[in-house]
């Protein structure tokens, strides 16, 4: 007996060093990615000159898919300009402009100052025929649908731009979640919060499709021409120039299909708006679509009919397919000055070479007469799921609304075309209190890294466009925003419609106690205000912009310089950081296999003392 019991604890003993080795070399060995760029330039079918990422024709370059936690080892080697584009540089300013990059990931944050992409401003331009190290890990709090592009000039509409998908648990299981809940009913209203159901099982994959749909305006003539013919041009210039076509995957075809399993119940769509002005409206024909993402935050479960998707903005949205089709329509709308370039994508059960006998049949849609269609921002529709709003430096900060903010800090925005800015700049500009963007770059707003003190940011439009903002470094809580027309926001004056739409979402999110929407890309109306509630925790200068890249050429958007207290007035702008090369790749690897060699070793001398006994 005293033997049976001997051996029994050494079967438990080997068994718990087994499982130690096993989670401690997983945990040594944590997934690293290793990717290479190489950015050229080279000429699509069209005749139109575009970037290229590793041969890529697309307009897009490959999609990375990670998963939270994972270590990103990225390279950069710019080969955008040829070697007469480059003896020229230095006396185009335009070309100067082009023939330099750098890299932003949009919406993934927070990955550190270093990494955010702005050539001059977090890091030294890619010059041509050199390379750059984006080195980072994905924060084990940061999941959802993000993009990467080119933040130099107007570089990503040719093509410098592609999708980055961060996988997690959560991600998964609210999926799932809801795709169960779906199948459990069978009328489903659009408008309405969508109860989640218990995971008490999960879909096979036979059943699900997922994809990625990229949307984007397309301009038939190369961006740097449109910039020196068009946007810059001497005299008036225009912010806007005509949008010749849309793409959806990169294509312009009218009618894409992508065949689909005759399993497939579900369809989980990752949907991007990757254009440089246009905004996108998407609708799937005689179905609902469930949004559960927006923006890298996970939402609870809303059901709605029409999506509208700003420039920059992201969304996740699942839809139950009808098993009697065996085609379904996806509408998709790209805004243009008066009017929407319409296409359709289909996925279907049966596909033939060419068309569906149904493709092409269909009457033209007129897209604001889609169901439930609206340009606003769904303000109170959107809620996290957990009540929190991110995590940083293992601090999960817990809460409704964030509380009164203890500085308020308002940007009027408005485009400027008279003899003073003619003389100043050669063409009209877009002025945020009266200044440029670059001007913000030698002169950032100053906030103060406090992690309890929250800072409001007041947006007011003085415009009749509407224009999206992107906020660089951290997500913000949308407090409240106008449909457009109410004026100007002041806190201190309330006798505006301005001030009375904003008196009613406070109370409305102090009444409910709900979780405003948390964003880092919105829709602003013309002639309105939105109100951006955010917690400044990650140190460095992160720029809040319109996200029409003609109107970031002309001036649209600000820098903030978010530092410590006490380094708030000694904080440099441009972060001096050098380009990492491979050898910190390796380094990591050299360090792991020592780390687990050593854990090993310790495991191996416990096992043979164990069995000496």
């Amino acid at each position: 007996m005293v033997g049976y019991l001997r051996r029994r604890n050494d079967f438990f003993l080997i068994g718990f060093l087994t499982t130690m080795f096993s989670f401690l070399v997983s945990s040594a060995f944590s997934r690293s990615e290793l990717i290479e760029f190489e950015v050229t330039s080279t000429v699509s079918k069209f005749g139109r000159r575009i970037i290229s990422i590793n041969d890529h024709l697309e307009m897009y370059g490959p999609t990375i898919t990670v998963s939270s936690g994972d270590t990103i080892n990225l390279s950069v080697h710019n080969f955008i300009c040829s070697a007469d584009e480059v003896a020229e540089m230095e006396n185009d300013i335009f070309l100067k402009e082009y023939c330099v990059t750098g890299l932003h990931f949009h919406g993934l944050v927070p990955i550190e100052n270093k990494n955010d992409g702005i050539p001059f401003v977090t890091q030294p331009p890619i010059g041509p025929d050199e390379t750059f190290w984006y080195n980072f890990t994905i924060p084990l709090g940061v999941c959802g649908t993000f993009w990467y592009h080119s933040h130099s000039t107007i570089q990503y509409g040719d093509g410098f731009r592609g999708a980055f998908i961060v996988k997690c648990k959560l991600f998964e299981d609210v999926s799932h979640q809801t795709m169960l809940s779906l199948e459990s009913k069978n009328n489903i209203s659009s408008g309405t919060l969508l109860e989640l159901h218990p995971l008490y099982r999960k879909l096979s994959n036979s059943e699900i499709l997922e994809h990625i749909i990229t949307l984007s305006d397309y301009y038939n003539d190369w961006n740097l021409q449109i910039m020196r013919t068009k946007i810059m041009a001497k005299g008036r210039g225009t912010t806007d120039p005509s949008i010749d076509d849309s793409l959806i995957n990169g294509s312009q075809e009218e009618n894409i299909m992508t065949k689909i399993d005759k399993k497939v119940k579900f369809l989980i769509l990752r949907v991007i708006n990757t254009g440089m002005s246009g905004t996108q409206v998407l609708h799937m024909e005689n179905h609902t679509m469930t949004v559960i993402e927006t923006d890298g935050v996970i939402i609870k479960p809303y059901i709605l009919d029409t999506l509208t998707i700003a420039v920059g903005q992201r969304y996740t949205i699942i839809i139950r397919l009808n098993e009697r089709q065996e085609q379904y329509r996806l509408i998709s709308g790209c805004n243009k000055m008066m009017g929407y370039i319409t296409k359709n994508y289909y996925f279907t059960r049966k596909y033939h070479r060419g068309k569906s006998s149904n493709v092409g049949d269909k009457d033209i849609i007129n897209i604001k007469e889609l169901p439930n269609f609206s340009r606003n921002e769904l303000l109170h529709e959107f809620i996290p799921l957990h009540n929190e709003m991110f995590k940083l430096d293992e601090k999960t900060i817990k809460s409704s609304l964030l509380k009164e903010p203890s500085k308020t800090t308002y940007l009027a925005y408005k485009y400027r075309l008279d003899p003073i800015i003619l003389k100043k700049y050669g063409t009209g500009m877009y002025m945020v209190n009266d200044k440029t963007f670059d001007e913000y770059l030698n002169d950032p707003i100053k906030l103060a890294i406090d992690p309890e003190t929250s800072h409001d940011i007041v947006i007011n439009s003085i415009d009749h466009m509407r224009h999206p903002w992107h906020l660089h470094g951290h997500h913000f809580q949308l407090v409240s925003i106008g449909a457009g027309g109410e004026g100007s926001l002041n806190k201190d004056q309330k006798n505006s419609a301005a001030w009375e739409k904003y008196d009613s979402d406070i109370n409305f999110w102090n009444d409910t106690k709900q979780t405003p929407t948390i964003r880092d890309s919105i829709n602003i109306p013309g002639n309105s205000f939105a109100v951006l509630r955010i917690l400044p925790q990650v140190q460095g200068c992160w720029v809040l912009h319109c996200h029409v890249e003609w109107h970031m050429m002309k001036g649209l958007g600000v820098m903030f310089n978010m530092t410590q207290t006490n380094t708030l007035d000694n904080a440099n702008p441009m972060q001096t950081t050098s380009a990492i090369n491979k050898n910190t790749f390796l380094t990591k690897l050299v360090a792991i296999t020592v780390y687990t060699v050593s854990i090993s070793s310790f495991l191996i001398m416990a096992y043979w003392r164990l069995v000496q006994q």
